[in-house]
């Protein structure tokens, strides 16, 4: 937990905001032409949202001007609540039907190979986009389709990193003897899987995978819904780079089934602003939850804001609490704020208030003479409904401004 009794001014956290998240994340901006990476000579294939990178497939190139399987694997759609989102589609090989081209799409390259036959398959994505932030989780929209008979999964990939990798020798293009190219940043290579094109792999000194994500989207989902994916996190560094992909199928295959869908929406980058645990002198605070704000604690009111441990979610570790104490009104704020981003519901901060009321200091009693504007707590702190006593058990009830532990009768 980090604690400081200070925020961060309100201006400052608005402003950096924008460069938290990804670009074009609702795919609204204008879509481009795409002419598909080969290491060479190219053609346009389709077209592709500003800022991503759709895998539509340039084929092979026989001829000067003469392209054979060329296919498109992405387009524009309906989105939700909007105008427009991304169609991911394992496809037919426009040539070979029997073929099937990957439908995915990334803040990368995307690149592919084979030889004429189709045989010796690979591809992927490289490279990607600066981000100096640590985010939490991605957030994004998606419906999903699967063809008769297909369990496949779909993929959602995210990786941050530091430094860079290459790999030499890596075939990118279609022909008898691809061309190759040194690749650097390579999916595979950041995320430390075994390639089965290419040749020796290099890091420099001060590589770093930070965090990851690495999810299967499985069944089908007609409607629209959100999923929420935290990072995993291998390391305290401040990343420098961030590659996004989601794919229509499982994305590190080489052999997708044709047919299955997946199309994306609001993609966004979540900072978390809230608490995992909330504890007071030591005891957590019953009943807790990250998402209630407010609570009632028959007990004394700290003397000090260190006997407040609060625990922030995420493993970023990015959020801030801010801990202050009114014993007139026997109140603690916690205010929980996270200056790189927004989390799920929008919001930079969120406060937690506990209300105090010295029932440690109580004497026992053996009835409850009057019920009728008190307020009554369980021995765990809980409220409780004067019509909800149960006979035999103790309480503490607060009247007057003060509070005594009976028996009920």
């Amino acid at each position: 937990m980090k604690k400081f009794y200070t925020l961060l001014a309100a201006i400052g956290a608005v402003a950096s905001l924008q460069a938290q998240q990804l670009p074009n994340a609702g795919f609204e901006d204008d879509w481009t032409s795409l002419s598909p990476y080969t290491g060479g000579t190219t053609t346009s294939v389709g077209t592709t949202p500003t800022s991503w990178t759709i895998a539509n497939v340039a084929g092979v190139n026989l001829f000067a001007s003469s392209w054979l399987g060329t296919t498109t694997v992405g387009e524009k759609t309906d989105g939700y609540e909007s105008t427009s989102a991304v169609l991911l589609k394992n496809s037919p090989n426009s040539m070979v039907k029997t073929q099937t081209v990957p439908g995915y799409i990334t803040l990368g390259t995307t690149w592919n190979t084979a030889n004429l036959s189709g045989a010796e398959k690979d591809g992927g994505s490289f490279g990607g986009i600066a981000l100096a932030y640590r985010p939490d989780a991605m957030l994004f929209d998606y419906k999903r389709t699967l063809a008769e008979n297909s369990n496949e999964q779909a993929s959602v990939v995210a990786y941050l990193w530091t430094g860079s990798t290459s790999q030499a020798n890596v075939p990118v293009n279609i022909g008898q003897t691809p061309t190759t190219i040194t690749m650097v940043n390579r999916d595979r290579n950041i995320l430390d899987m075994e390639t089965s094109k290419g040749g020796e792999i290099t890091k420099s000194e001060d590589f770093t995978l930070v965090s990851k994500i690495n999810y299967a989207i499985q069944g089908t989902q007609d409607t629209w819904t959100s999923l929420e994916i935290p990072f995993e996190y291998f390391s305290d560094k401040t990343p420098e780079k961030i590659n996004v992909i989601f794919g229509a199928g499982n994305y590190f295959s080489t052999e997708p089934e044709q047919g299955n869908e997946l199309t994306i929406d609001n993609v966004k980058l979540l900072y978390y602003s809230r608490l995992a645990s909330l504890s007071v002198n030591g005891s957590s605070v019953e009943n807790f939850a990250t998402d209630k704000y407010d609570y009632e604690l028959a007990l004394d009111m700290p003397e000090s804001a260190d006997e407040i441990e609060a625990e922030t979610i995420g493993q970023s570790k990015t959020a801030t609490t801010d801990i202050t104490l009114d014993p007139v009104k026997k109140l603690a704020v916690i205010t929980v704020a996270n200056a790189q981003g927004e989390d799920a519901d929008g919001e930079t901060q969120h406060v937690y208030t506990l209300h105090f009321n010295g029932a440690s200091a109580i004497s026992d009693l053996s009835s409850d003479a009057a019920r009728t504007s008190a307020r009554y707590y369980n021995l765990q702190g809980l409220s409780v409904n004067a019509d909800a006593l149960v006979p035999g058990q103790t309480y503490i009830k607060v009247y007057g401004g003060t509070a005594t532990k009976f028996v009920a009768l």
